[in-house]
């Protein structure tokens, strides 16, 4: 399985929606993309640390996230701008296509910083 940064994208900002306290179950997710691959990018998640959680089947999948972390925040808060997200995208390809998610955090901050003028 290929890391796909645009679902934990998705995940996160899809987390991050849900109402403070809640326990996440269910997840909706692009067409196209399957349970286990749901499953494994969850359990990569909680092992980056960007969300508190439990992945008890990556299979089904049957998960319990209960809220994404302070890294998660600032992850998403540095991608979720979809101009900043298609510029990352951009840079990725012209890197072969594959970016760590320490390089797509700091890209989105520069990016942000130059729409913010900074």
């Amino acid at each position: 399985m290929k890391r796909d940064m645009n679902l934990i994208r998705h995940l996160l900002a899809y987390v991050e929606e849900q109402p403070a306290g809640s326990i996440v179950q269910q997840v909706t997710v692009p067409d196209g993309t399957d349970g286990p691959t749901v499953g494994e990018h969850i359990d990569l998640m909680i092992e980056r640390r960007l969300i508190e959680g439990d992945v008890v089947d990556v299979n089904a999948p049957a998960f319990v996230i209960q809220r994404l972390t302070w890294e998660g925040h600032d992850f998403l808060q540095a991608v979720q701008n979809d101009t900043v997200w298609q510029k990352i995208l951009g840079k990725a390809k012209d890197l072969g296509g594959s970016m760590t998610l320490e390089i797509a955090k700091e890209l989105g901050k520069k990016y942000l910083m130059e729409i913010a003028g900074v």
